[in-house]
């Protein structure tokens, strides 16, 4: 039987304004043993994302009251990883990371305002600014090497299911109808690609 081990947890927040919701993923990078080199014979290793947790927070809900839903799923996914928060700092999002970060929770915060373009891996100031191509090319590369999977028993799988084949079919970066959930994702994929710069740079398992 392989053995999983949960190397780290990636949780990505997308803020909605008043007409989208606000929504939140938790992306658990996992890793086992699938056989050794052949010329090395060190055991080689594959990894893959694995969506653990799909929140989408009501219309109306005000935003003061996101951090106590970041801070209970920051402590069920401390309980197999390290944890990292990817939190979108576009728009009314500054002060909602500000109050993460005052909660003194046990994970790593990356604040990151979705822009139109530069570069995503040089903060200023401690902020990133992350192309929002980027955001959705990390994702399409994920569901196509089939790096990250989600359980059939995950709660708004389908709705994740719906806003990937929603994606916008002549510019990699549109979206239509809601939009929330695949950002959260990919928001936790990026996070992902900053603390593992390679992270996709090699093929999966086959």
């Amino acid at each position: 039987m392989q053995r999983l081990t949960v190397t780290h947890n990636f949780i990505g927040l997308d803020l909605g304004q008043r007409r989208d919701h606000t929504a939140l993923a938790v992306l658990s990078s996992v890793e086992w043993i699938v056989g050794r080199d052949p010329v090395t014979y060190n055991w080689v290793k594959h990894r893959e994302f694995r969506i653990t947790q799909l929140d989408r927070i009501p219309l109306g809900v005000p935003y003061t009251h996101v951090p106590g839903l970041v801070r209970q799923r920051v402590l069920e996914a401390t309980r197999t990883a390290k944890v990292t928060i990817a939190v979108d700092a576009s728009g009314p999002g500054l002060p909602v990371a500000d109050l993460i970060r005052h909660a003194d929770l046990p994970a790593s915060i990356l604040p990151a305002i979705i822009t139109g373009g530069g570069n995503s891996k040089v903060p200023i100031k401690g902020i990133y600014y992350v192309p929002r191509k980027e955001l959705v090319t990390l994702l399409r590369i994920a569901v196509e090497s089939r790096r990250m999977k989600a359980s059939r028993s995950l709660a708004m799988r389908d709705e994740f299911r719906d806003e990937l084949d929603n994606l916008g079919a002549e510019s990699s970066s549109d979206t239509r109808g809601h939009d929330d959930l695949i950002f959260a994702v990919a928001l936790a994929l990026w996070a992902a690609t900053i603390r593992d710069p390679s992270i996709f740079k090699t093929a999966p398992a086959t």
